[in-house]
């Protein structure tokens, strides 16, 4: 909470590592933890090319994933480009509107008929990982955060349900996990999996893709598709 608070106390890495292991981070609390100290952004996993990607050639690989919805993110979340299973799944305004509408976790803490989509509301597991994670991008943040603490603080003055979330202090790297979407006027829910991708040189975006977890779900998805069209 000091570091959070962005208290001058100064913690030297051997002092943060004894914290660490008696309060046993897991190693995504561990890396947010060691950010707000000062030691260094996080490292990257794979080293890409220094190639800077557009957004049209981003859109050309969302537009790969046939029979999918699939969709550009940025840090905080904002939906920046989608494909045409992503519109059909979600509404053809995905990723249309001001930063907020764009925004995934704004439009399930106060769009009514975004949250009819999730049938497990806040156990649903995707939702959760993206305020996990939302935390450590903030900690991450090339502009200090600043970004991602105007959303929060949106968030938590127009939603109870996010700030009690928020409050818990959870933190997650962004992850494939289980979860349940009924598409935009289908009365059916589909079990998905929520698959993140990052982008190697082109950090600052993340696609995400709705996988069906099995093939009635994957059934379910293709029948929709065909019917919106």
């Amino acid at each position: 909470m000091w570091l959070e608070q962005g208290r001058d106390i100064q913690p030297s890495l051997h002092s943060l590592l004894r914290v660490a292991r008696a309060l046993q981070l897991s190693d995504s609390e561990w890396l947010y933890a060691s950010l707000l100290a000062g030691f260094g952004k996080a490292v990257q996993t794979c080293e890409g090319s220094d190639e800077v990607l557009s957004l049209a050639s981003i859109q050309r690989t969302l537009d790969a994933f046939l029979g999918v919805p699939a969709a550009l993110f940025n840090s905080r979340f904002e939906i920046l480009s989608s494909n045409a299973a992503a519109r059909a799944v979600y509404g053809s305004d995905v990723a249309h509107g001001d930063k907020w509408e764009r925004n995934a976790l704004w439009r399930f803490f106060t769009d009514p008929v975004r949250r009819q989509m999730y049938p497990d509301s806040l156990m649903d597991r995707g939702i959760r990982n993206l305020i996990g994670a939302l935390r450590l991008n903030w900690a991450n943040a090339d502009d200090g955060g600043t970004a991602i603490q105007e959303l929060v603080d949106q968030l938590r003055s127009d939603s109870a349900e996010f700030d009690l979330l928020w409050r818990r202090r959870e933190v997650a790297k962004l992850s494939t996990v289980p979860g349940c979407v009924r598409p935009v006027g289908s009365k059916t829910a589909i079990s998905i999996a929520y698959t993140r991708l990052s982008i190697p040189n082109a950090p600052q975006y993340i696609v995400a893709v709705l996988v069906p977890a099995d093939s009635v779900s994957a059934i379910a998805l293709e029948r929709h598709l065909n019917r919106v069209g």
